[in-house]
Order: structure tokens, then C-alpha cells, then sequence
């Protein structure tokens, strides 16, 4: 992340814990959403995006 914030690209891959989870995903959305004034909270993101608060993705992982 600190390279692509630095540098302006790069990638990422991101791995559901079990192919389900909304957060890492939501999470981002979520402040881009607020950061454009298209949500006045978090709850008014995951209203507006349809999708329920799911921590799955957190419990997934990191691998080198």
C-alpha cells in the first residue's frame, strides 16, 4: 500500500477468507464515499451499497 500511495500505482491482491466477505472492499468504498459527500456515515455507505458490515476479509491470511 505505502508504495502505491507513494509511487500512484501498483497493485493488489486481496483473498477472501472464504470467498465471501465485504470488508476490505466496503471499507474503501466506504471512505471514498464519504470523501466525495456521497455518504454522511459508514451506515449510509452500506445502506447505499447494499451490503452488510462483515469482518471475514480481516480474518483472512497475509502471505509474502
Amino acid at each position: 500500500m505505502k508504495h502505491i500511495v507513494t509511487y500512484g500505482s501498483g497493485s493488489l491482491l486481496l483473498l477472501h477468507n472464504d470467498g465471501r466477505g465485504a470488508g476490505f472492499g466496503a471499507f474503501a468504498t466506504d471512505a471514498m464515499m464519504a470523501e466525495n459527500g456521497q455518504a454522511c456515515s459508514t451506515d449510509d455507505a452500506y445502506r447505499k451499497l447494499g451490503i452488510a458490515y462483515d469482518s471475514r476479509d480481516y480474518d483472512a491470511r497475509w502471505c509474502c
